[in-house]
């Protein structure tokens, strides 16, 4: 019997996706009160969810090193708590298996204090 790869392989490749058009922009960090706090961004690609990281560097020039949260595409928006650590959170953008680059959190206040929590 003679096989014919004429009609393709039998099993169903998924076809690769586009990556996010671009980074979050414009991310903010307020805080609400006691040790509430949110972040908030311009989506660079609505379509894509959006990671929040987080790494204690005060300086912000190392990117994070633990992923904390995701966020459903669309949403421009993301409430956390443990103020005292607000000032290392990140975000990016993730679709189809590939990411965009990380952009850091701008605080809107002087609080950034303390020591990461334990993850």
């Amino acid at each position: 019997m003679i096989r014919s790869s004429f009609f393709g392989s039998s099993s169903a490749e998924a076809p690769p996706t586009d990556p996010p058009t671009g980074p979050p922009t414009d991310v903010g960090l307020v805080k609400f009160g006691g040790d509430l706090f949110g972040l908030w961004w311009t989506n660079g690609d609505p379509d894509a969810e959006t990671e929040i990281g987080f790494r204690q560097d005060p300086q912000g020039l190392l990117e994070p090193t633990t992923f904390f949260d995701k966020v459903a595409p669309g949403n421009t928006t993301w409430n956390g708590s443990s103020f005292a650590y607000a000032c290392y959170y990140w975000v990016r953008h993730r679709k189809g298996g590939q990411v965009s680059a990380w952009v850091r959190a701008q605080p809107e206040f002087d609080d950034c204090v303390g020591d990461p929590p334990e993850f």
